[in-house]
């Protein structure tokens, strides 16, 4: 994490908070009721969603469809409230 910088240019919605080493790891604060899109490096890479819920803590969920590179609209939370969003390029 500590090769990340602020991200806030790859994201559509100025109320979600960005954090990136593009093409690799993603980490996105979504407060409850927000969406947005994110620019993920690499139009032909796969990405992993994981929500963390960072009100109760626990284990990592983990979203059941791949992303795909380029402009991408990150789905709903699990749940309501704020949640925390990692997105990692997923191994070849």
């Amino acid at each position: 994490f500590w090769e990340m910088d602020a991200a806030q240019h790859l994201i559509s919605n100025p109320n979600v908070y960005a954090f990136a080493k593009p093409g690799q790891t993603y980490v996105l604060y979504v407060p409850e009721n927000e969406q947005t899109h994110l620019t993920l490096i690499g139009n032909n890479d796969e990405y992993k969603l994981s929500w963390f819920n960072p009100l109760q803590g626990g284990e990592l969920i983990p979203h059941s469809q791949p992303l795909s590179g380029g402009d991408t609209r990150i789905p709903a939370p699990p749940s309501s409230g704020d949640w925390v969003a990692l997105i990692e390029k997923s191994k070849p």
